[in-house]
């Protein structure tokens, strides 16, 4: 599971890196089953996360073939059914923008003292419209 941002141009493109990257070791690892002539074991289920997710929706799935699921950021509570779809061979998608939620159950958590974090900070949007910013776009408004 990638979990994503659209705000950042760097960011999005280290992710379609990531994909491509994910893309060629699945075909990688086919080729090396079918040449073997062994059955191929259960294909690893490849999720996007995030604002991304939610602004190219479908494309993902449809055009460009790289993921099995597709969840914006409203969406995480779906995982567990989006992940059983995608597990039973259908492609998964739920980046429906909820007036609802507002993330009040999620609580920052620090695990162990190697000083990673578990924190996501999560915008839920603006109203502003500034000329530079593209939040109003992807978080609604």
């Amino acid at each position: 599971l990638l979990n994503t941002c659209a705000i950042r141009e760097n960011a999005e493109a280290k992710i379609w890196a990531r994909l491509r990257a994910i893309r060629a070791e699945r075909r990688k690892e086919a080729a090396g089953w079918r040449a073997r002539g062994g059955l191929r074991p259960t294909r690893t289920i490849v999720g996007l996360l995030g604002c991304m997710g939610e602004r190219l929706k479908g494309r993902l799935l449809e055009e460009d073939q790289l993921v099995d699921v597709v969840c914006g950021p409203d969406a995480y509570r779906a995982l567990p059914r989006l992940l059983a779809q995608a597990r039973g061979g259908q492609p998964a998608l739920d980046v429906a923008l909820s007036l609802d939620e507002t993330y009040a159950d999620v609580a920052p958590v620090r695990e162990g003292s190697d000083g990673i974090s578990a924190f996501v900070s999560i915008m839920r949007g603006c109203n502003n419209m500034c000329s530079y910013c593209i939040v109003p776009h992807t978080r609604g408004r």
